[in-house]
């Protein structure tokens, strides 16, 4: 009887090996399961910032073809001074309205107003936005005061 003995004792103990490996791929498994939902969540937030990424992009694109529209309309003012400045405020203003992009990445913080500058382009002139008015660029100029240099189409200032 020592041969059967000694062979169901083996068996225990492949039957107790098996066990011992069934229970740590169940933890592996139970691991990675664990790792695999992470990753579904971090790509579902990747995936969600990227649409919104998109979304922003698109509606940057919109308004940038919205002022160049403006701008090619302007054009036709280039010979009367007073008509291509009110033509680029209406598309200043446009493009500066609260809602509008610009307006969050250009005007920032309240009280800084925004440089409106006309550029030199190739239908002639055309109106663009420059930097915040900080006074850096050109001299320190007061809230109300309306520099006059070659090109400058309007300063506008934000309402408080």
């Amino acid at each position: 009887m020592e041969p059967r003995e000694n062979e169901l004792k083996r068996m225990k103990e492949q039957i107790q090996e098996m066990e011992e490996e069934l229970g740590m791929s169940s933890r592996d498994i139970k691991s990675l399961e664990l790792e695999l939902e992470q990753s579904r969540l971090q790509i579902s937030a990747k995936d969600k910032e990227i649409r919104r990424e998109r979304q922003s992009v698109e509606d940057l694109r919109t308004e940038l073809r919205n002022i160049k529209t403006g701008l090619d309309r302007s054009s036709r003012y280039i010979q009367e001074p007073k008509e291509l400045k009110e033509a680029c405020e209406r598309i200043v203003y446009g493009a500066l309205d609260d809602s509008s992009h610009w307006s969050r990445r250009l005007v920032g913080r309240e009280g800084h107003g925004v440089r409106v500058r006309e550029t030199e382009g190739a239908h002639g002139a055309k109106c663009g936005v420059s930097q915040e008015e900080t006074g850096q660029r050109h001299g320190d100029t007061s809230q109300g005061q309306h520099q006059s240099h070659a090109g400058e189409c309007v300063t506008a200032k934000r309402d408080q």
